[in-house]
């Protein structure tokens, strides 16, 4: 199924679903770190014919141009701010991915009564305010670029399950491989940064609904793992000590499960979709 591809000012997005202003609930899909849009297509395909589906390639991945200014999660937030705007989107439901979900809760952020809900699609806190000091500073400091890209590639396998068609592993080698070298320069160091420094306020500023939906669990310098049903995590720790009775769900796969488990995702963001009709 092909979806409209839509550009401004060298900002691209994918779109499909109702028009806008019909009334139809719209998500606003955020993947992650070198990740490109076309990663949401199966769940486009499951939503699409009653929801409007919209989503981006951040400044510097995908189609879209290299913004290195916006190169944050602050600056993305930002962006995603001025589409919604642009757009005319009224209270729409933001869905983040790893990287993605950090960008999703900054927006939100910004604009706390913006957004209708939130969806985090297996997000870790990779750095927090106990993590090793000195890894803290590596990842504020010249050498994060390279420290993150080698720590990328030695735990890339770990981000699939044992199952996972080798054509989704190569989807997203290529589409790291194609992320813009100066956009990953001055995006990496802003992630550990906005981990260690964001993300209890980012959680308590939300006046919006929150939705978690994990897979696996990372601490950056360690092995990410698949999670068992039920196993608890210090991040679940956390964002249940913020935001009492949240609703957390489990789906055992690897860390792309929009790819995955496509349909368990889609059931997943539809399943959130109907409370907040209700």
């Amino acid at each position: 199924m092909n979806f409209a591809t839509h550009d401004i000012d060298g900002l691209a997005w994918m779109q499909a679903g109702p028009d806008i202003g019909s009334g139809a609930l719209a998500f606003i899909f955020i993947g992650g770190y070198g990740c490109n849009k076309e990663v949401w297509r199966h769940q486009f395909e499951r939503l699409s014919d009653r929801t409007t589906c919209i989503a981006i390639d951040m400044p510097g991945h995908g189609a879209s141009v290299p913004q290195l200014e916006r190169s944050s999660i602050e600056g993305y937030g930002r962006v995603v701010n001025e589409l919604r705007a642009h757009l005319g989107l009224e209270k729409p439901v933001l869905v983040g991915h790893s990287m993605g979900g950090r960008v999703a809760l900054e927006a939100s952020r910004q604009a706390p009564e913006a957004f209708g809900g939130l969806i985090l699609l297996d997000v870790s806190r990779a750095v927090s305010p106990d993590h090793d000091p000195a890894e803290r500073a590596k990842l504020s400091s010249g050498e994060s670029h390279k420290a993150f890209r080698a720590h990328m590639r030695a735990m890339f396998e770990q981000n699939f399950s044992e199952t996972c068609d080798p054509a989704i592993r190569e989807e997203i080698r290529a589409s790291s491989k194609a992320l813009d070298h100066a956009t990953a320069n001055a995006l990496t160091p802003t992630i550990g940064m906005w981990d260690h420094t964001h993300w209890e306020e980012a959680l308590r500023s939300l006046k919006c609904p929150l939705y978690v939906v994990q897979s696996t669990y990372l601490v950056y310098g360690q092995a990410r793992h698949i999670l068992e049903e039920g196993e608890n995590t210090p991040f679940f720790d956390m964002v249940r000590a913020i935001i009492p009775g949240v609703e957390i769900d489990m789906i055992r796969t690897g860390h792309f499960s929009m790819l995955e488990e496509p349909v368990r995702v889609a059931k997943a963001i539809a399943k959130f979709a109907s409370h907040l009709a209700s």
